[in-house]
C-alpha cells in the first residue's frame, strides 16, 4: 500500500491535476496588441489565443480588469499607457502571468470647434464657425455642403451661409509630428426661412355685410396662423369673414412656419363703411297709368350715398341725382336706384310701376266675369294722367257695394267679402287730372257668371 501513494504522489508532481503537464500549464501565454503607439482616440485591443475551456483575466492601470479573450480599450486618456496582465485557468490549472506594456499615448491635437446662430429666422441667418488647435502642425476644415464663406480665412473665425435647408456636418482634421490625427464634427440643421407671405384680398373697401376673403398661397411643409381684430384667428390658407360689425376694421397678421422658422405680412382694413339707404318718390306718385309722352320727375331721398344709379326700366339710366324722364313708349316700368357710397358700397330699391298707355287712353269696360278663371276677374279702369281718383259702385237699388281712390284698388264683384249676383251695376268716376282738371264718368257694368 505505501508503494501504490508513493506512485500517485509521483505523478501528481508531473501533471496538473491530472490533465497538462504543470509546466505547460504554468507557462505564460502570448499576448499580442494591434499597434505598437497609440494617439488619443484610437482603440488598444489586446487578445490571446484561443484555449478550449479557459476563463481569461486581465488587469491593467486605473483598475482595469477583463475576462475576455479580447479586450478593446478606448484610449481616452493619456493615463491608459502601462503595464496589462494576463492570465488564464484551465481545469483549475492557472497560468503566470503574461505582461505586455503599452507605451505613453503620444500627444494628441486638441480641437475646440463652436459653432453660433446669427440672427436665426432673417434673410441675414448665417453661421459663426470658430476653430481653435492646439498641439497640432496643421488642420483641414469641411463645412458641410452647400456652404458659402462670407468672411474669415486661417483658423477663423468663419461667417458662413447654406444655399438650401437641411443638416450640415462641420468636420475639423488636425495632425501633429508625433503622428497623431484628431476629429471633431458638428451637425448644425440649417432651418427653411418662409418667404414673405404674399396676401391676397378681394376688395380695397368693406361694407356691412361684405365678406372680407384673404388668401396666400398654399406651400408644402408649411403651416399658417391668421390674427385679426375681435380675437380672429385661424390656420387655413384661405379665410372668409362675414362684416357683421364695424370692428372688424384694423389689422390683419398671417404668419407661415417652416419648422423652426416663420415669416410674417400684415394687412390694414381700412374703416368699414356704412351702407347707404337707396330711397326716392316720384312726381306722379307710383303706381300711376299715364299717357305718352310724359315727363316724370324723381326726388332721390337716398342717405349716405355719394353717387347715384337709375335704371327707369324703359332701357334707359341716368346719374343725376334727381332727374326727369320722359316715358315715350306705352308699357309697364319699374324704376330701380342704386345708391353708392365711396364706389364700394351700394343698395338698391325698386319701385313702380308706371303704366304707359296711347295718348288720352279711357276705357271703362260694360262687362266682366268675375268667375275666378283668371280672365277679365275684375272691373278694371283705365284712366291716363290722374292726380286724383275716385270710384263708387251701386246696385240697381242706389245701395253702395264698392268705392275706391286708388285706380289700381279693382272690383272683384263682391260686397262685404260675398260675391253679388249676377246684374247691371252703375258707377260714378270723379278724377282730377294732372293738368288739375276735373274728370267725371258714370255708366253701367254688368257681371256676367
Amino acid at each position: 500500500m505505501k508503494i501504490l501513494f508513493a506512485i500517485i504522489a509521483i505523478f501528481a508532481s508531473v501533471y496538473c491535476y491530472g490533465q497538462a503537464p504543470i509546466d505547460e500549464c504554468k507557462n505564460p501565454k502570448v499576448v499580442s496588441v494591434n499597434k505598437s503607439t497609440f494617439c488619443l482616440n484610437d482603440i488598444i485591443i489586446l487578445s490571446t489565443p484561443a484555449v478550449a475551456g479557459a476563463t481569461y483575466s486581465w488587469t491593467g492601470p486605473n483598475g482595469f480588469t477583463s475576462n475576455q479573450q479580447i479586450v478593446n480599450i478606448p484610449v481616452g486618456a493619456y493615463n491608459i499607457a502601462g503595464n496589462y496582465s494576463l492570465t488564464i485557468t484551465v481545469n483549475g490549472c492557472t497560468s503566470d502571468p503574461s505582461l505586455i506594456t503599452i507605451p505613453p499615448i503620444r500627444q494628441t491635437p486638441v480641437i475646440i470647434l463652436t459653432i453660433v446662430e446669427n440672427n436665426p429666422c432673417t434673410p441675414q441667418f448665417n453661421y459663426t464657425i470658430t476653430v481653435t488647435v492646439s498641439n497640432a502642425s496643421g488642420f483641414s476644415i469641411s463645412r458641410g455642403r452647400g456652404a458659402r464663406i462670407i468672411s474669415g480665412t486661417g483658423t477663423g473665425p468663419f461667417i458662413v451661409t447654406y444655399n438650401s435647408p437641411g443638416p450640415r456636418t462641420v468636420t475639423v482634421v488636425a495632425t501633429n509630428a508625433s503622428g497623431c490625427t484628431f476629429t471633431v464634427s458638428k451637425i448644425v440643421d440649417v432651418p427653411a426661412i418662409p418667404a414673405k407671405p404674399v396676401i391676397n384680398f378681394n376688395q380695397t373697401r368693406f361694407c356691412l355685410n361684405d365678406t372680407i376673403k384673404l388668401s396666400t398661397p398654399q406651400i408644402p411643409n408649411t403651416t399658417y396662423l391668421w390674427k385679426g381684430p375681435n380675437n380672429f384667428s385661424s390656420d387655413k390658407s384661405s379665410v372668409n369673414i362675414p362684416v357683421r360689425d364695424y370692428t372688424l376694421a384694423g389689422r390683419y397678421t398671417l404668419i407661415t412656419t417652416r419648422g423652426r422658422c416663420g415669416s410674417e405680412t400684415v394687412l390694414i382694413v381700412p374703416e368699414i363703411l356704412k351702407n347707404p339707404t337707396a330711397a326716392f318718390s316720384s312726381d306722379p306718385r307710383m303706381p300711376v297709368k299715364l299717357a305718352t309722352p310724359f315727363r316724370v320727375r324723381f326726388i332721390n331721398n337716398s342717405t349716405d350715398a355719394d353717387f347715384y344709379l337709375w335704371d327707369f326700366g324703359d332701357g334707359t339710366t341716368s346719374s343725376t341725382e334727381n332727374p326727369t324722364h320722359e316715358y315715350i313708349t306705352p308699357g309697364d316700368f319699374e324704376v330701380t336706384l342704386t345708391a353708392f357710397r365711396n364706389q364700394a358700397c351700394s343698395t338698391s330699391v325698386r319701385k313702380g310701376k308706371f303704366f304707359i298707355k296711347a295718348p288720352n287712353s279711357i276705357f271703362i269696360p260694360n262687362t266682366f266675369t268675375p268667375n275666378s278663371d283668371q280672365i277679365n276677374d275684375e272691373f278694371v279702369v283705365t284712366v291716363t294722367n290722374l292726380k286724383q281718383y275716385r270710384i263708387q259702385i251701386f246696385n240697381r237699388f242706389g245701395l253702395l257695394v264698392f268705392q275706391a281712390r286708388d285706380i289700381f284698388d279693382n272690383w272683384k264683384g263682391t260686397f262685404q267679402n260675398e260675391l253679388l249676383p249676377t246684374g247691371t251695376y252703375y258707377y260714378i268716376i270723379d278724377a282730377v287730372d294732372l293738368t288739375n282738371e276735373p274728370l267725371k264718368k258714370s255708366g253701367s257694368i254688368t257681371i256676367i257668371r
